[in-house]
C-alpha cells in the first residue's frame, strides 16, 4: 500500500517521529518471541505489551499540534489519521466523534479475517487517535493540563484547527476551526459525568457579539464527560462520552442566566468603548495640530500654558484672562485689541479639546474594563462573574461514546491490523539480513561480501514491493 511505502521511506528519514512503526517492530522482535509466523493465526503480543508498543505512539506536543502552519512532524501524521477516517466533512467535529465511535465498535465485532487492504490504514487511524485521547487522559495527572493537551489535539484532528492557548485572552474559545465567512469557535471541557459548565460570561459575550469576532453568532461547547465510579465495586468504565451544545445570541440568555438587561448594558459598553477607540486618537491629533497652530501665531516673548497630561498643573485661567496677564508681564501696553482676542480663543479652544480628551479617557478606562461582579449581579457579587451549567441541562445532547480502554484498544488491534503487522515484521526480517551483510561489506570490501550485499538490497527492495502492494480505488484522499 502507498502508506506503507510512505512508512517504509520514512524508516530512513529523520524526518519520522513518533510514529515510527518500524522500529518499534524491531524493538518487539528484539524482546519478545516472533510476533508472527506461518503456523499462528493470531498475534501473541504478550501480557505487557501496550498498542504504543504495537503501532508506536505521538509524542506530546500540543504548541506543535494545535499549530496549523506546523505543516510537517506529527501534526501532519495525526491530519493523516483524521483524513483516513473517510469524513465528509473534514471539518466537523461530531462526524468526527461519531466515525471514531461508530469504526471501533464495528473493529470490535468483527472476525478477524473480515479485514481488507482498504480498511487497514482506517483501522489504525481509528486505533492510533483514540489511544492518543487515552493517554492524554490517563498519563498526565493534572485535569487542567489534561484539558489544554486535548484541546490542542482535537486542533489537529482539522485541516484548519487552531488551539487558541493564551489563556489571556478575550474570548473563551479553546481552539477554532477557521474558514470561509465565520469561524467555528469552540470551547471544550473535560469534567466528571457530574460536573458543571462553567465560563466567563465576558469571554462569552466578546465571542458572539464583540467588535472583530467571527463566530457568526455561534460558540459550540463540546463536553468529553469522564464517567464517575461505581459507588458499590469503585470500577470506572474507560470511556468519553461526547456531548455539545449550542450557544448563540438567541439562547444565551435562556441557556447561562445572564440577564438580557446585563447583556445590553455589556453591549452599550462595548459599543462606547469601540467608538472612543477610534475618536481619542482623532481627537489627540486635532489638539497637535492647535497648538502647533497656537505657538505659530503667539507674540514673541509669551509663555506657552504648561500641561500635566490633559490639563494645567494649576487651576487655568480663562484665555483672556491668560493674555492679560502675558502682555502685563512683558510690560507691552499697545498691543493690537483684536489680536488678543483670536489669541484667547485659540487658547479656550485649545483647552476645550484637551478637556474633552481627558474626560474620554478617563471615560474609555471605564467601559473597556470588564464588568464586576456586582455589573453583573447586584444581590450577589461573588461568582457573578461566570455563568454555570449543569451537565445534565436539557439542551445538551449526545454526540458519541468513545472507548479509550488501552486492554480493548490493544486487543481490537492485535485482531484488526494483523496483516499490516505481518507485512511489516517481513519487511523487518529482510532488513535485517540486509543491515547484516551490509556489514560483512563493509569489513572486508571483497567481491564475495559485495555480491551478498547487493543480493540482500535486491531482496528487501523485493519484500518491500510485495508487501506495500495496496488495492486500487483505496487510497485515502491525503495520499490521491
Amino acid at each position: 500500500m502507498k502508506e506503507l511505502n510512505l512508512l517504509v521511506e520514512n524508516y530512513f528519514s529523520p524526518a519520522l517521529g513518533a510514529t515510527d512503526i518500524l522500529r518499534l517492530v524491531e524493538q518487539i522482535m528484539d524482546e519478545t518471541p516472533m510476533i508472527v509466523s506461518e503456523a499462528q493465526e493470531d498475534i501473541d503480543v504478550g501480557k505487557e505489551m501496550t498498542i504504543d508498543d504495537l503501532l508506536g505512539s505521538l509524542s506530546i506536543n500540543p504548541k506543535a499540534w494545535g499549530n496549523p502552519e506546523q505543516t510537517d512532524g506529527d501534526r501532519a501524521v495525526i491530519q493523516n489519521y483524521a483524513s483516513s477516517l473517510g469524513l465528509s466533512n473534514s471539518n466537523d467535529p461530531d462526524e468526527l466523534f461519531r466515525t471514531l465511535a461508530q469504526s471501533f465498535d464495528e473493529l470490535s465485532q468483527a472476525e478477524g479475517d473480515e479485514e481488507n487492504k482498504c480498511s487497514l490504514m482506517k483501522s489504525l487511524s481509528v486505533i492510533q487517535i483514540l489511544n492518543t485521547m487515552s493517554r492524554v487522559m490517563s498519563d498526565i495527572g493534572n485535569a487542567s493540563a489534561s484539558g489544554f493537551v486535548m484541546e490542542a489535539f482535537l486542533a489537529a484532528l482539522f485541516p484548519n484547527g487552531k488551539w487558541e492557548s493564551d489563556a489571556a485572552g478575550a474570548g473563551l474559545a479553546d481552539f477554532i476551526i477557521q474558514g470561509g465567512d465565520t469561524d467555528h469557535l469552540i470551547s471544550l471541557k473535560t469534567i466528571s459525568e457530574k460536573g458543571m459548565i462553567k465560563g466567563s460570561k465576558h469571554n462569552l459575550l466578546h465571542d458572539l457579539f464583540g467588535d472583530g469576532t467571527r463566530s457568526g453568532g455561534v460558540v459550540t461547547y463540546y463536553i468529553l464527560a469522564k464517567p464517575v465510579a461505581d459507588k458499590k465495586t469503585g470500577e470506572k468504565k474507560q470511556v468519553l462520552t461526547a456531548k455539545k451544545f449550542d450557544i448563540t445570541e438567541e439562547n444565551v440568555s435562556e441557556f447561562t442566566g445572564i440577564a438580557e438587561e446585563k447583556i445590553t448594558l455589556w453591549k452599550d459598553r462595548q459599543a462606547r468603548s469601540g467608538n472612543l477607540k477610534i475618536d481619542i486618537p482623532e481627537m489627540l491629533k486635532r489638539k497637535e495640530g492647535m497648538l502647533e497652530d497656537f505657538l505659530q501665531n503667539m507674540p514673541e516673548g509669551f509663555t506657552p500654558p504648561k500641561e500635566t497630561g490633559f490639563g494645567e498643573t494649576k487651576l487655568r485661567p480663562s484665555g483672556q484672562a491668560w493674555v492679560l496677564k502675558q502682555l502685563k508681564t512683558l510690560g507691552i501696553r499697545d498691543y493690537d485689541e483684536e489680536q488678543a482676542q483670536v489669541l484667547a480663543q485659540k487658547y479656550d479652544e485649545y483647552f476645550a479639546v484637551a478637556d474633552s480628551i481627558k474626560q474620554s479617557a478617563a471615560e474609555y478606562a471605564d467601559v473597556s474594563k470588564r464588568m464586576v461582579g456586582a455589573e453583573w449581579n447586584e444581590e450577589k457579587s461573588d461568582g457573578a462573574t461566570e455563568f454555570k451549567i449543569p451537565y445534565n441541562a436539557p439542551f445538551i445532547e449526545t454526540v458519541a461514546t468513545l472507548n479509550i480502554d488501552p486492554k480493548e484498544l490493544l486487543e481490537t488491534a492485535n485482531k484488526s491490523l494483523k496483516s499490516i503487522v505481518e507485512q511489516l515484521v517481513k519487511i523487518q526480517k529482510d532488513y535485517r539480513d540486509t543491515v547484516r551483510e551490509m556489514h560483512s561489506y563493509l569489513s572486508t570490501l571483497s567481491n564475495a561480501t559485495a555480491e551478498g550485499f547487493k543480493r540482500e538490497v535486491a531482496e528487501f527492495d523485493k519484500s518491500v514491493q510485495n508487501n506495500t502492494n495496496g488495492t486500487k480505488g483505496c487510497d485515502p484522499d491525503f495520499l490521491k
